[in-house]
This record gives structure tokens, sequence and C-alpha cells, in this order.
């Protein structure tokens, strides 16, 4: 290498190094912001699929198995869909006729924009049909047209977890 491009090469990496620190320094102090965030998100969804307010804290999950007493749980899974994981949240009623959805929150999601678009919004479309369903079913709910890989796999998630053996046998703490 000539002597004519030391400089150039020097500025370069003190110019890299320069970036690389304050990137740093940006991560370090967004950390703990975004980690606040994330867990008062959850806190939300929480709420809202066990229908009154909870602390995660106070979650015991056996597994991916959580059991609301007396009579009720929360599942939560990971869904293969089309362009991604499906990460999701339910709650169940357990009763003598077996397990049945009460409320479902799709938490995280890399579907298509436009198409998949019915995740975001569960209180309306496909993703409100799911209450009151049971493990079977599931499995002869329509799936949405131009999605179908992604509900396909959320509906075959959702009946394998409310078909779980031990989900009615969820202990409760005293």
């Amino acid at each position: 290498m000539s002597e004519r491009r030391w400089p150039g090469v020097l500025a370069f990496v003190g110019l890299t190094a320069a970036c690389a620190a304050v990137l740093a320094g940006v991560a370090a102090l967004t950390e703990a912001p975004i980690e606040e965030n994330r867990a008062r998100r959850f806190e939300q969804t929480l709420t809202a699929v066990t229908g009154s307010a909870r602390l995660a804290a106070d979650v015991v999950w056996q597994d991916d198995l959580a059991p609301l007493c007396p009579d009720r749980a929360l599942l939560r899974g990971t869904a293969a869909g089309y362009g991604g994981n499906i990460v999701w949240l339910a709650a169940a009623r357990l009763g003598d006729a077996g397990p049945v959805l009460e409320r479902v929150r799709i938490t995280a999601h890399q579907e298509t924009p436009g198409i998949a678009d019915f995740l975001d919004r569960p209180e309306s479309g496909w993703l409100a049909r799911l209450p009151g369903l049971g493990s079977a079913e599931l499995a002869a709910l329509d799936t949405v047209s131009g999605a179908t890989i992604t509900t396909r796999a959320l509906k075959r998630d959702l009946a394998r977890a409310l078909a779980r053996p031990g989900l009615d046998d969820l202990a409760c703490a005293p």
C-alpha cells in the first residue's frame, strides 16, 4: 500500500470507530426503555386476553400453560405462518365438554401486510370468530382467502394447545 493511502485508511477506520461508539451508546441508552415498553405491551395484551388487569409476574407458566383459577387457563404458542412465526396468547374456559377459547391475541407476526391485517384486529374479522370454539370446531373453521397458510397454521396450533393433555388438570396455587 502506498504511503498516500494511509491517511485515507486511518480516517476511514476512525470514522468507523466513531460510528460504532455512537451506535453502542444509543443501544445502551435505549435498552431499558425498550424493555419497559415490551413489558407494558405484554401487560396490556394479558389484560385484553384475561379480561382483567393482571401482572405478568403473577402468571405461573407450566410449559406454555398457566392456570387462571378456578376454571380458566392461559395458553401461549408459536405457529409457523407464511411469512414467519405467529406468536399468540389465548385464554380458555375449562369445562366438562373440554376447553374452549375465550380470547386470542397475536403478539407478534411477520405476515404480509394488507393480506394478514386481520391478525392485528382481534375484535373483528376472522379472530373474532374463535371465542367459543374447542379443538374440534377449530378444524372446521373456514380459512381466510389469500391467507390460507396463515390461518391454517394458527388453527392447527390453537387446536393442538386446546387438546393438550393435562390442560384440565392445571394446578391452582393455594
